[in-house]
C-alpha cells in the first residue's frame, strides 16, 4: 500500500503545506509508530485483506487523524516542553479542510479517531513527551485529549446541523421560495412547506439558490463567530437564531411573506400599542425565552451595521415609534437589492471566512449546501445526548434490525412516528402539534431551570426559606457559621469547573446591552443557585425522613458537597446543552470520578426529593449512571479500588487522607464475593461495612445493566434466528439468557479481577458467544457484534480495543487487541469451568426423573415459602423495591421456562398482530414452553396454571451417586467440546 505517496498528496497538493511543516513530520512519526497496531486490530476485525477500497479508505482516514493531532500537540518535543503546537502551526490548516483533503466525513473522522486513542494511547502518549506520566492525573482528564477538543468539536457539530435544521424549517415556515413567489400562493398548510424533501432535487436546490435564505445562514454564522463564545451552548445559539430570523422577517419583501405581519393568529404578539411585535412573534414561535433574545438584539444590530455599512447602496433607517409593525432591530434600504446580491453576500461571507480561519476549525456554511452536508456525515449517528434513548426501549424504535426476510413480522405501535411533511409551528396552523426537538428540549429544560433557581439567585433576600432554617439550626449545634464556610467552598468548587479566565467561554467585553461580563460567569450564578436549590430539597426530604439529627452531618460531609456541585452542573450543562461542559468535563474539572457521582444520582432522581427534573434531564443522568457503571468506575485510578481494598483486605491505612486508590501497594482483591456469602458472615457477628454496602449496591447495579443488555441481545438474535444447531434446530433462547445471566453473575461477583480496567460489554458479548458455543449453537461472533452494534450505548473501541495484559494493582496497560483475543486469552481460561458446570447442570435437569433421583432429590418448598423467597429476591433487601434507577436484578434461573413474546412469530400474521396490539387484560405474555398461548382465557387462569405447575414441580437436589456416571461424562464430554471450539477459533480467527 502505497501509503507515504499518499501522504505526500494530502500535504502537497491539497493542503498546499511544506514537507518541513511540522504538522507533517510529527503526523509521519506517529504513522510509523501506530499504523502497525492499527492494521494488526482491524485484521482482527475482520477487513478483508484483498479489499483495497477498504484499507485505502481506512489509510486516508487515519492520515487525516494523524495530521489533526500533529497540528494540535508537539509530537516528539523534549520532555518538559509545551504541549500545545505552535499558533502558526495549528492554524496552517482546518479540519474541514483536512477533511475534503482526505476525502473522508467529519463523523468517520471522528469515530476512527475515538479508536485510535483507544487503541494506540500509550504509544500516543509516549510520543508527546511533554504530556507526562499517564498515570499522574486520572481523573483530570487525558491531556492529549483535552487538547484535540475533540468532544467539543463533536458536540457543535451535532449543535450546528440541530441549528440548521431549525433554520431551514422555520425559514419554510415563514417564507416562500422564489419560484413560489412567481407562482400563485397556495397557503394550505401541505402545500405551504415542502417539508423534508430535501434530497428529492427540486425543492432543495431552489432554497439553496435562494439569496435570502443564502444571507440568513451566513448572518446566523458570522454572529455565532463574533458574538458567542468558541464553543457555545444551544440555548444562546437558539436565542441568536431568534433575533436572525427576526431581521430576516423585517426584511424580505412582503411578497414572500406566508403570512403578513399584521394576522393576529400567525403573529400573536403584540406591543403596549397595539403593533406587532416580530422578535416576540419569532420568540413564540420557536419556542425560546424572549428576554434572552432582547438581551442580544442589540448586538446583532450592531454587528450587522457595522458589516452592511461597508456596501454604499445600504441606508439604515430607524423605524417610528408608533409603527404598526415593531421588529426591535435596524432597518435597511436597498439590502439584496437587484445587482447588489453577491457583493452583500461577499461581504458576509469573508467577515465569516476571516473569523473561522483564527479560531474555527468546522466551516458551518457547508450544512447549507446539500452536497457538503451530506459528505460532512449523519450526525444522527455521534448525537447521544440530543438523541438519549436507553438500552431497552431500543425495540420500539430505530433498534428494530430490517430484515427483508422478516419484514411481515413488523406490526403497528403507537410509538412509531408517521411520515409527514415539515412539522408545522403552532403560531401559523394552531392545528398542528409540534414533536420534541433536540433545540426545543433544550429551551424548555432551561426554563425549567430558570424558574427553579430564581429564588437561590439571591440567596440573602430568601431568610425565611427552608435551607436559612436549617442552616441556623446546625450552626447553633456546631457553634460555627456553616453557612458562609458552604458559600465559600462551594464557590472555589464552581471557580474549578467554569474559571473566569482561559475557559472556552471565557471573558467578552462587558457592554451597555449586557448584564454579565461573560457566558460563564452568568452560567455559573445559575449553577450555584441550582446547587443550593438541591441541597435543600435533599435537607427537607432527609429531615422528614430520619428527623434533623442526621442535618448536621450531611451538612458537614466534604465529599457529599463536591458530589452535589457536580451533580448540579451536569444537570446545568444538560439543560444549556453546554458544549464546553461535555460529560466528564466537569467530572475532571473537580478531580472526582464517576464512581462518586454514581452515589447521588438515584437518591436525588426519587420522587420523594421532589426536585421534579425533567424527563429529558432524568434520561442524562440516567446515561451518566450508565457509563459509570458500564466502564468509567472500573478505570485505573477510581475509588471503586480503593473501596475494594478496604473491603477485602481490611487494610486501615487505606483509610488516612488522600483520594488516590494506589498511594500504598495493595494487592487488588481477585473477587468481592457473593451476596450469600457476605450475609452468612454477617449474620455471624461481623458487621458490615461502608465499604461492603457501598460496594454491594454498586455491583448489584452493575449486574442489573449487564442483564437488561443480554436480554436485548439475546432478543435480537432470538429474532434472527441465531440461536440455531448445525442439524438445524433451535436452541431455546430461555435456555440461553438464563445461563448468560448466570455467567455474568459469576464473574461479577466471583471473578471481579476480570472487569478491571474493561468494559462491562466486553464481559456481555463473551458470555453470550461461550454460552452458545457450549450451547453447540452455530452463531459466530461477526453476528454478535453486529446485533450488538445495534444497541445505542454500542462504540467500536469495545470490541476493537480490549486490554488483554495490565500490571496489577497500578493496572498501566501492557497489551489490547481485539474480543476474540480477549475471549481466548482471558475470559475463556476464568470461566471455562463454571461453562461446563451450568451446561451439565442443565443436561441433567432435563433428563426424566427416574425412582432412584427421586429418593435423592429434596423436598421442594411450600408454596407461601416459595412467594416469600421470591418477595425477598425482587426487593432491595430492605423489603421495598428500588427506585428508578439501576438497582438489584432479579436473578434469572434457565430451569424457570417460560417462553419470550416473541414466540408469536409462530402464528398467523393477523393472529399474531391482534396478540401483540391487545391490552394486557386482555392476555398474558407469559406461558411454559410448549404450551400453547391460547390455552388459558385470562391472565388469572395463565398465572394459576404456572404456579401450580411450578409448586408441584421438584427442586433438584445433589445429583445421586446413580447419576454420577452420566454427569461425569455429560461434563467431559463438554469439556472437550470447548476445548475443540477455543482451539479452533485460535487457530482459524474469527471476523467481526
Amino acid at each position: 500500500m502505497e501509503d507515504g505517496g499518499l501522504m505526500r498528496r494530502v500535504v502537497l497538493e491539497d493542503l498546499g503545506l511544506p514537507e518541513t511543516n511540522a504538522a507533517v513530520l510529527g503526523a509521519e512519526r506517529l504513522k510509523e509508530t501506530c499504523l502497525p497496531a492499527l492494521l494488526k486490530a482491524t485484521e482482527g476485525a475482520g477487513v478483508k485483506v484483498e479489499n483495497t477500497e477498504a484499507q485505502r479508505k481506512s489509510l486516508k482516514t487515519w492520515m487525516a487523524c494523524f495530521l489533526y493531532i500533529a497540528k494540535r500537540v508537539r509530537v516528539g518535543g523534549e520532555k518538559g516542553t509545551e504541549l500545545k503546537q505552535a499558533a502558526d502551526v495549528e492554524r496552517s490548516f482546518t479540519i474541514t479542510q483536512l477533511l475534503r483533503a482526505c476525502d473522508v466525513s467529519f463523523v468517520e473522522f471522528a469515530r476512527e479517531l475515538r479508536h485510535i486513542m483507544a487503541r494506540a494511547k500509550p504509544t500516543i502518549l509516549a510520543e508527546c513527551a511533554s504530556a507526562g506520566d499517564e498515570n499522574e492525573s486520572e481523573n483530570k482528564g487525558n491531556p492529549v485529549e483535552i487538547a484535540l477538543e475533540m468532544s467539543e468539536l463533536s458536540m457543535d457539530f451535532c449543535h450546528l446541523s440541530a441549528l440548521f435544521s431549525k433554520y431551514k424549517d422555520k425559514f419554510q415556515v415563514l417564507f416562500t421560495s422564489e419560484s413560489e413567489a412567481a407562482a400563485p400562493t397556495n397557503l394550505s398548510p401541505a402545500k405551504a412547506t415542502p417539508g423534508n424533501q430535501q434530497d428529492a432535487g427540486g425543492p432543495a436546490s431552489d432554497w439553496e439558490s435562494d439569496p435570502w435564505f443564502k444571507f440568513g445562514w451566513l448572518t446566523f454564522v458570522t454572529c455565532k463567530e463574533a458574538l458567542l463564545p468558541k464553543f457555545p451552548d444551544l440555548v444562546s445559539c437558539a436565542s441568536l437564531l431568534v433575533c436572525v430570523m427576526n431581521f430576516l422577517l423585517a426584511h424580505v419583501p412582503p411578497s414572500r411573506m406566508r403570512k403578513t405581519l399584521n394576522d393576529a393568529i400567525a403573529y400573536p404578539v403584540r406591543t403596549a400599542t397595539g403593533a406587532t411585535y416580530t422578535l416576540g412573534c419569532v420568540a413564540f414561535l420557536l419556542h425560546a425565552p424572549l428576554a434572552d433574545a432582547q438581551k442580544m438584539m442589540p448586538r446583532v444590530d450592531d454587528l450587522l451595521h457595522e458589516l452592511l455599512s461597508k456596501d454604499p447602496v445600504i441606508e439604515r433607517y430607524e423605524a417610528m415609534v408608533d409603527a404598526v409593525i415593531m421588529t426591535g432591530c435596524g432597518n435597511y434600504k436597498g439590502l439584496l437589492a437587484v445587482g447588489a446580491e453577491d457583493r452583500q453576500l461577499e461581504i458576509l461571507d469573508k467577515a465569516y471566512d476571516q473569523a473561522y480561519r483564527l479560531g474555527g476549525e468546522l466551516d458551518a456554511r457547508d450544512f447549507a449546501s446539500s452536497a457538503k452536508n451530506k459528505a460532512m456525515g449523519n450526525s444522527s449517528k455521534m448525537t447521544p445526548r440530543l438523541n438519549k434513548r436507553g438500552p431497552l426501549n431500543t425495540a420500539g424504535g430505530r433498534g428494530i434490525i430490517k430484515q427483508k426476510e422478516n419484514r411481515n413480522w413488523s406490526y403497528p405501535s403507537p410509538f412509531r412516528r408517521q411520515v409527514a411533511g415539515v412539522p408545522q409551528s403552532p403560531a401559523l396552523f394552531p392545528n398542528q402539534v409540534t414533536p420534541s426537538t433536540p433545540i426545543s428540549e433544550a429551551l424548555a429544560a432551561s426554563q425549567w431551570l430558570r424558574k427553579a433557581v430564581e429564588k437561590h439567585m439571591e440567596r440573602d433576600s430568601h431568610s425565611d426559606s427552608d435551607l436559612s432554617r436549617i442552616f441556623v439550626m446546625c450552626s447553633e449545634k456546631s457553634c460555627k457559621d456553616i453557612k458562609e464556610k458552604i458559600e465559600k467552598y462551594v464557590q472555589d468548587l464552581a471557580d474549578k469547573i467554569l474559571p473566569a479566565v482561559g475557559s472556552p467561554l471565557g471573558k467578552r467585553k462587558a457592554s451597555s446591552t449586557n448584564s454579565f461580563t461573560s457566558e460563564a460567569e452568568k452560567r455559573k450564578k445559575e449553577g450555584i443557585a441550582l446547587y443550593f436549590h438541591i441541597l435543600e430539597a435533599m435537607l427537607v426530604a432527609e429531615e422528614k425522613r430520619a428527623g434533623g439529627d442526621v442535618l448536621l452531618s450531611l451538612l458537614l460531609n466534604k465529599d457529599l458537597h463536591v458530589s452535589l456541585v457536580a451533580f448540579a452542573f451536569e444537570v446545568l450543562s444538560d439543560c444549556y446543552k453546554m458544549t464546553a461542559l461535555s460529560f466528564p468535563t466537569v467530572l475532571n474539572r473537580l478531580s472526582i470520578s464517576a464512581f462518586d457521582l454514581c452515589k447521588v444520582i438515584e437518591p436525588l432522581v426519587r420522587a420523594e426529593v421532589n426536585l421534579n427534573l425533567p424527563k429529558e434531564v432524568k434520561k442524562h443522568l440516567y446515561a451518566i449512571e450508565e457509563t459509570g457503571l458500564e466502564s468509567l468506575s472500573w478505570k485505573k485510578g477510581s475509588p471503586f479500588y480503593k473501596e475494594m481494598v478496604a473491603c477485602r483486605n481490611n487494610n486501615k491505612e487505606m483509610e488516612e487522607g488522600g483520594s488516590s486508590a494506589f498511594q500504598k501497594v495493595q494487592p487488588l482483591p481477585k473477587a468481592f464475593g457473593r451476596p450469600g456469602a457476605m450475609d452468612a458472615s454477617n449474620s455471624q457477628g461481623k458487621p458490615s461495612s461502608s465499604s461492603e454496602k457501598t460496594l454491594g449496591e454498586f455491583l448489584r447495579k452493575v449486574q442489573k445493566l449487564a442483564t437488561f443488555r443480554m436480554i436485548d441481545l439475546c432478543n435480537r438474535l432470538e429474532r434472527g434466528l441465531k440461536f440455531r444447531k448445525e442439524g438445524g434446530g433451535l436452541v431455546d433462547a430461555g435456555l440461553i439468557l438464563g445461563q448468560a445471566v448466570s455467567i455474568i453473575e459469576f464473574v461479577i461477583y466471583e471473578q471481579t479481577r476480570l472487569m478491571y480496567n474493561r468494559h462491562i460489554d466486553q464481559i456481555v458479548l463473551c458470555t453470550l458467544y461461550g454460552v452458545a458455543k457450549v450451547n453447540s449453537c452455530i452463531v459466530t461472533f461477526r453476528e454478535i457484534v453486529h446485533h450488538y452494534s445495534k444497541q445505542t450505548q454500542c462504540k467500536q473501541e469495545v470490541y476493537r480495543a480490549v486490554v488483554l495484559k495490565q500490571t496489577y494493582p497500578d493496572l498501566q496497560i501492557e497489551e489490547t487487541g481485539d474480543i476474540i483475543q480477549f475471549y481466548n486469552r482471558c475470559f475463556v481460561p476464568v470461566v471455562q469451568n463454571e461453562l461446563l458446570n451450568i451446561v451439565s447442570n442443565s443436561k441433567r435437569e432435563r433428563e426424566p426423573e427416574t425412582p432412584s433421583r427421586k429418593q435423592g432429590a429434596t423436598s421442594p418448598p411450600r408454596g407461601e415459602d416459595k412467594k416469600a423467597a421470591l418477595r425477598q429476591r425482587t426487593t432491595n433487601g430492605k423489603g421495598q423495591a428500588g427506585g428508578e434507577s439501576p438497582r438489584t436484578p432479579a436473578r434469572i434461573h434457565h430451569n424457570t421456562k417460560m417462553s419470550s413474546p416473541l414466540r408469536v412469530r409462530t402464528l398467523p400474521d393477523s393472529a399474531r398482530q391482534e396478540y401483540l396490539l391487545a391490552s394486557p387484560s386482555s392476555h398474558s405474555l407469559f406461558t411454559f414452553i410448549g404450551t400453547p398461548l391460547d390455552q388459558n382465557e385470562t391472565p388469572t387462569k395463565r398465572w394459576e396454571e404456572i404456579n401450580n405447575k411450578l409448586n408441584s414441580s421438584s427442586m433438584p437436589g445433589s445429583p445421586p451417586k446413580a447419576a454420577a456416571a452420566a454427569t461425569a461424562a455429560d461434563a467431559a464430554e463438554s469439556s472437550q467440546q470447548l476445548e475443540t471450539q477455543v482451539s479452533g477459533t485460535q487457530n482459524k480467527r474469527v471476523r467481526v
